[in-house]
């Protein structure tokens, strides 16, 4: 279901660029929200596997114009300060996962299909009021319809930078869709000291939203002030976050004590996660202005796809028991040793060529 979920995904964003181009931006995310809010509702009437797999696949084919059409639209709201606004939509990304958790308490209380339901109808309400109140800006070159054959060329063909940083996204991305997918079944499982289905499901919901904040906030500043001595901080701090969360999941995987678990996963993702923001305005650096907001896209649908072979891998593998963390835990190793390959090859593409990279000419007009 996941993996279908994610396949649909990367297939609607083909499209969803185009639409985003030549439709208006809020009319695609209101619908957008309105089809996957409907498809959600609908999931508390699956009876089969089939009813909820079509269920999800609506969800993931509807949420692939979201993020375009938002994406897009902070564009040309915001386009002296894009990287800041785009971080500010990653925060809500975390706020929402970490909002998430509270289902596990809904479930309990009024069961799965009705909390599945009111979740649905929620979105439902959201999406008038969005159309409502958002108002479609003019649009500014990076904005500009472009075709899908210039971004891929741009940014598979022309920019390494871009092309690695995709690479280092996806295996990322990969080790963050394991743990969001595998760490709930793995504490119940685990049965580790201290541990409750309610109080992990409030403790769960705080360190997603206030570590996945403060790693969004974090890496921001940091990336705005490192890089002013140095264009390649983004790739510095993506590789220092890769490196400490191998220590983190050990300590997170492997202690008998829930709080002492919750902790150092508290702090896997304010180090893990802060590469987001920097790495995006790194790829947005990399290509030409006129494909930038269709690059971000590409940034996002790719690590999307491969991010979800991480989940379907360690599933494939789970013996069923708390074993499962053995897995989880070396499939997430090997992502994030990945991506400190990645981020260091890409330093070292900056470095030999920066201007290339798009940073060399912005240094010397800030100079």
């Amino acid at each position: 279901i996941g993996y279908g979920f994610a396949l649909f995904f990367a297939l609607g964003a083909v499209p969803a660029g185009k639409i985003c181009a030549w439709r208006s931006r809020v009319e695609v995310a209101s619908l957008s929200l309105l089809i996957w809010s409907v498809a959600t509702a609908m999931q508390a009437a699956a009876l089969n596997f089939w009813f909820l797999l079509a269920c999800r696949l609506a969800v993931g084919a509807s949420q692939a114009f979201a993020m375009p059409a938002a994406i897009s639209l902070t564009a040309d709201y915001f386009h002296d300060r894009q990287s800041l606004a785009v971080e500010i939509l990653s925060i809500g990304l975390h706020l929402g996962s970490g909002c998430a958790s509270f289902s596990i308490l809904w479930a309990e209380v009024v069961g799965w299909r009705w909390s599945t339901f009111i979740a649905g109808l929620v979105g439902v309400l959201i999406a008038p009021v969005l159309y409502g109140t958002v108002r479609e800006p003019a649009r500014t070159e990076f904005s500009a319809p472009c075709d899908v054959a210039i971004v891929t060329d741009e940014v598979f063909e022309k920019s390494r930078v871009a092309r690695m940083l995709i690479f280092a996204g996806s295996a990322k991305i990969l080790a963050a869709y394991s743990l969001a997918a595998f760490m709930p079944i793995w504490y119940s499982r685990r049965g580790l000291e201290g541990y409750t289905n309610y109080t992990y499901a409030c403790w769960n919901a705080l360190v997603i939203s206030s570590g996945g904040v403060l790693s969004a906030l974090v890496g921001s500043a940091l990336s705005y002030h490192w890089s002013k001595v140095d264009w390649r901080a983004p790739c510095w701090i993506g590789l220092i976050g890769a490196a400490l969360a191998v220590p983190l999941l050990c300590v997170t995987l492997l202690t008998s004590h829930f709080w002492v678990s919750m902790m150092s996963f508290f702090f896997l993702i304010i180090v893990s996660e802060g590469w987001y923001g920097p790495a995006l305005a790194c790829v947005q650096a990399s290509v030409r202005p006129s494909v930038r907001g269709q690059a971000v896209s590409m940034f996002m649908v790719v690590p999307t796809l491969v991010g979800n072979l991480g989940p379907a891998l360690v599933g494939f593998l789970d013996p069923g028991d708390a074993g499962i963390g053995v897995h989880l835990m070396w499939v997430c190793i090997t992502a994030n040793v990945a991506a400190a390959a990645a981020f260091t090859w890409t330093a070292c593409e900056i470095t030999i060529d920066p201007v290339a990279a798009g940073f060399g000419s912005k240094r010397e007009e800030e100079s």
